[in-house]
């Protein structure tokens, strides 16, 4: 059953995208049970952030969704959210199903993607901004989730095998040598 979803916080920032974009947005990825949900993983893109310049955040999401169905033959977006240049947060997964983030672990951890490549720019003040919100929602206003309750559940997808040491799990540099800083 779908998960429908409002994020006050965010406003109109916040937008339902699952019926226009590409693939399948309701039902790619492993059934999700919200009491199994640990950790919420962030991710970046490597493509460029354009709306930041033009407010096309459509254009950025269509952008991923082409890279994942068509060039990956995946059924639909690997991430629930997307988190646009211009701060805009895209819902793009449903939340009943885990979607392809983090290899082996998609039902124990929601994904949100955030435009850029973070190993050559920073994310945008908007970004941050929507992300920390996004977060914060989750750890503060969705018992639902009770798992993720914590800060320390907000990780970087590389945590998932360097810190967490997730079964499955594969190593990468996402999202970017500017997720963690030395010492933290």
């Amino acid at each position: 059953m779908p998960v429908n979803l409002s994020i006050p916080e965010l406003g109109d920032k916040f937008q339902d995208y699952r019926v226009p974009i590409l693939g399948d947005s309701f039902d790619f990825g492993p059934v999700i049970s919200p009491g199994n949900i640990k950790y919420f993983a962030f991710h970046h893109s490597v493509t460029p952030q354009t709306a930041k310049n033009d407010g096309n955040w459509k254009a950025e999401c269509d952008k991923i969704a082409a890279i994942h169905v068509k060039s990956n033959g995946w059924a639909g977006v690997g991430y629930r959210f997307i988190i646009c240049s211009d701060g805009t947060v895209a819902y793009v997964g449903d939340l009943s199903h885990g979607g392809a983030a983090v290899t082996n672990n998609n039902n124990i951890i929601f994904s949100a993607c955030l435009v850029g490549d973070f190993t050559k720019e920073l994310p945008t003040a908007a970004q941050v901004h929507a992300a920390h919100l996004l977060a914060k929602f989750f750890l503060t206003q969705a018992p639902q989730y009770p798992q993720l309750d914590s800060w320390d559940d907000v990780i970087g997808h590389r945590d998932s095998v360097e810190l967490l040491h997730l079964p499955g799990a594969t190593a990468t540099s996402c999202p970017g040598s500017n997720w963690r800083i030395p010492g933290d």
